[in-house]
């Protein structure tokens, strides 16, 4: 729902009638009449009783709206996970811990391309494919590079290890 106040000075009810044709899921505008740009604050009574019929009739979502949005949240919390852990694992050279995010990366985008296919956003899955080759690239790239390394490094021998 979008509240706008009819006389806002700085965005007139136009803007309001804009964002309520090209917000998605947009359900309702409502334009409060002699109403500046805070209508909050200038209507307070009016905004509240608004918001409460809002709530109250459900206007909100429906129940593929809140689905999604549900879904976007989660995608959202386990990108964030990935990405702190890969600041921690490129940090720390920790090629097993990239290994681990590799997993995750490629489940995390698997299941969000079968939820984006379920909820009918086909251009999505499109986006999985190019994030995951994004990412994982660089992941294998100096994962490759941190084992190989390994590799080359002598072992201490017990004589330098007793060094003094």
């Amino acid at each position: 729902m979008i509240i706008w106040g009819q006389a806002d000075p700085h965005f007139g009810p136009e803007w309001g009638e804009r964002l309520h044709r090209e917000i998605p899921g947009a359900k309702r505008l409502e334009i409060i009449p002699a109403t500046r740009h805070l209508v909050m604050e200038e209507q307070p009574e009016k905004f509240a009783a608004l918001l409460l019929i809002f709530y109250r009739t459900g206007e909100r979502t429906t129940a593929n709206e809140r689905k999604a949005k549900h879904f976007q949240r989660s995608i959202l919390d386990r990108g964030t996970t990935l990405f702190l852990m890969g600041r921690i694992a490129f940090r720390r050279g920790d090629a097993e811990l990239m290994v681990t995010m590799l997993y995750g990366l490629f489940v995390w985008l698997v299941v969000e391309a079968l939820f984006s296919l379920y909820l009918g956003v086909f251009f999505n899955v499109g986006v999985d494919i190019a994030v995951f080759a994004l990412f994982s690239i660089p992941l294998v790239m100096d994962i490759r590079y941190i084992k190989r390394n390994r590799k080359q490094k002598p072992k201490n021998s017990d004589s330098e290890m007793i060094r003094h």
